[in-house]
C-alpha cells in the first residue's frame, strides 16, 4: 500500500509501502531515507486524513517496524526569533 512519512512538526519526509499493517504497528518499505526520526506521521492517504503517529521500534535495510501511539499528534510551537 502506498502511503507518506512526514515528521511530527508536519514536514513532508516522503512516499514509502506499508507492507504489514495491524492495530499497533506497521512494516514499512521502499523508505525516502536512511536517517528517519524515532518519531513520525504515517498517513495512509495523500490528503492526510487517515494517519498515525508512530515511533520506529527497529530497523534493517531498507524496512523499518513502527508502534501507533495512542496519543494524538502533537505539533511543535517554533522557537521565538
Amino acid at each position: 500500500m502506498r502511503a507518506f512519512l512526514y515528521t511530527t512538526a508536519g514536514w513532508p519526509l516522503g512516499e514509502c509501502q506499508v507492507r504489514d499493517v495491524s492495530d499497533t504497528g506497521a512494516r514499512i518499505t521502499s523508505l525516502p531515507e536512511n536517517n528517519l526520526p524515532r518519531e513520525l506521521v504515517l498517513s495512509l492517504s495523500r490528503d492526510g486524513n487517515v494517519r498515525r503517529h508512530c515511533g520506529v521500534m527497529w530497523r534493517t535495510d531498507g524496512e523499518i517496524g513502527v508502534r501507533f501511539h495512542a496519543d494524538p499528534i502533537k505539533r511543535r510551537k517554533p522557537l521565538p526569533l
